[in-house]
């Protein structure tokens, strides 16, 4: 069929009655998800990014998550404590998470080689936070409900990467 230009008449027509519906359904979808994004901050205040970002020395990290680790792996973490957390291929520097429910804890995530994804699912609550190499994310993070959650690194990070995994109990 060749292309043939149409007439300048065609394109001033009235819109037809199914044109006008799904002009009306997206500029509907279009204010629902910029209302949506807008008041974000309003309904979950909670729910943030990290709230800072910088980079740093590996060799250092790497002691002061491992340090934070030989603590408290497995041991409940106190209120007011900083968590560091390093990634490493194919795990991460603490192994088991014991904090108290409904306590605000402050999380330093870093990576001392490749991408990983720091994600926190369970009992209601998904977190995910990708984490460069050479940067550290601070986050603040607080469980409101008591339980069992995992952590699983959601960036492939190599060929160990289905067993990179951590947990956080949630103590009441």
């Amino acid at each position: 069929m060749p292309l043939i230009p149409k007439p300048v008449e065609e394109w001033y027509k009235e819109f037809s009655k199914q044109e006008k519906i799904w002009i009306a359904i997206a500029l509907a979808v279009a204010i629902i998800l910029a209302a949506t994004t807008l008041s974000w901050p309003l309904i979950d205040p909670k729910h943030e990014v990290p709230s800072s970002a910088r980079e740093f020395n590996p060799t250092a990290y790497k002691e002061i998550a491992n340090n934070f680790s030989s603590i408290y792996n497995g041991k409940l973490v106190p209120p007011n404590t900083d968590i560091y957390i390093a990634a490493q291929q194919y795990f991460w520097s603490i192994s088991t998470l014991v904090l108290k429910k409904g306590v605000d804890y402050r999380f330093h995530l870093g990576s001392l080689d490749v991408i990983h994804g720091f994600t926190i699912v369970g009992n209601g609550t998904v977190y995910s936070i990708m984490v460069m190499p050479g940067m550290e994310y601070v986050f603040t993070m607080n469980f409101k409900n008591a339980g069992t959650y995992y952590v699983i690194c959601s960036e492939y990070c190599g060929y160990g990467h289905g067993s990179m995994r951590m947990v956080i109990e949630v103590v009441a």
